[in-house]
């Protein structure tokens, strides 16, 4: 399954996300804008394919459910700004049928393509491929 465990302390957050049994890229997303789906939501995707390997800050800006882009890309914004790379401390591991990340990253970052954090409910949402390959998830769940 899924796992995943966060630690605030100050204005930072400090989060691990894992997955057991399946080799696959997996993410974690936090939506502000009804629907609650991908549109506009911030993501943070973890990764184990060759030079894409990583922990990757990325954004939906557009509507609908397609890819993510780099968080820092003008090409995926809707005003031709790019923002900023806010993870700190990334780390990745696979090991004995268990795949980790964690990272660090500010409650308010200040890039326009971040979720603040708060202390009040959150929209967020999970996903994972099928292999380590970037691509579509299947069926949308969002909590």
């Amino acid at each position: 399954g899924m796992h995943l465990a966060w630690t605030i302390s100050g204005g930072n957050i400090y989060m691990k996300q894992s997955l057991e049994k399946d080799e696959t890229w997996y993410s974690i997303g936090f939506s502000d804008v009804a629907p609650y789906d991908m549109s506009y939501a911030d993501f943070i995707v973890t990764m184990f394919n060759k030079n894409y390997t990583g922990i990757r800050d990325m954004y939906k800006f557009d509507s609908g459910n397609n890819y993510p882009c780099w968080d820092v890309l003008m090409q995926c914004s809707l005003n031709g700004t790019a923002g900023t790379l806010d993870l700190m401390e990334r780390t990745t591991a696979r090991k004995n049928g268990v795949s980790a990340s964690t990272w660090t990253r500010k409650l308010v970052t200040g890039d326009y393509k971040d979720s603040p954090i708060f202390d009040a409910s959150k929209k967020v949402l999970f996903a994972r491929g099928v292999d380590d390959f970037f691509t579509f998830h299947g069926k949308a769940q969002a909590i």
